[in-house]
């Protein structure tokens, strides 16, 4: 099932959404960047047959058009959270190949990442003027 980011809103060009305890049980894929910070709890990111394992502060990216994935809690789901950050590919000038789909990046090569994540999502859910282009700017903090 391929998703497109105005499913989620028609109007942005860069979301912020959370999720809690079911994460994204079914299998997608979509025409855009999923950039994911585990807020609490512990899931894991199904990739085709792949399973990996992510924990609070893990970091991970889904930048391939063609991949399906869920995220799906262990253990106690109502502590699973999970903060998305989605935008087109071509927001930034990336080769995005170097984000290999099954890797997880530890919040411990970026210290403030949790505070980026939560800013980002916070811009989004005020949507005060250059909510956008702030959350470009922390978004590229994080990429880069």
């Amino acid at each position: 099932m391929p998703f497109n980011i105005k499913m989620f809103d028609s109007k942005s060009n860069i979301v912020a959404v959370s999720s809690s305890a079911f994460g994204s049980i079914v299998p997608h894929s979509h025409e855009f960047v999923e950039l994911v910070y585990v807020l609490s709890g512990k899931g894991e990111n199904c990739i085709g047959e792949e399973h990996i394992e992510v924990s609070e502060g893990d970091v991970f990216i889904i930048a391939d058009k063609t991949l399906s994935h869920s995220i799906v809690p262990i253990g106690n789901a109502d502590e699973f959270q999970i903060i998305n950050v989605i935008f087109p590919f071509e927001t930034y000038n990336i080769n995005y190949s170097v984000f290999v789909s099954g890797n997880v990046y530890s919040h411990d090569l970026l210290p403030d990442t949790k505070s980026l994540f939560l800013n980002i999502k916070n811009e989004y859910d005020l949507k005060k003027p250059l909510y956008e282009e702030i959350m470009k700017s922390y978004t590229q903090v994080i990429l880069y």
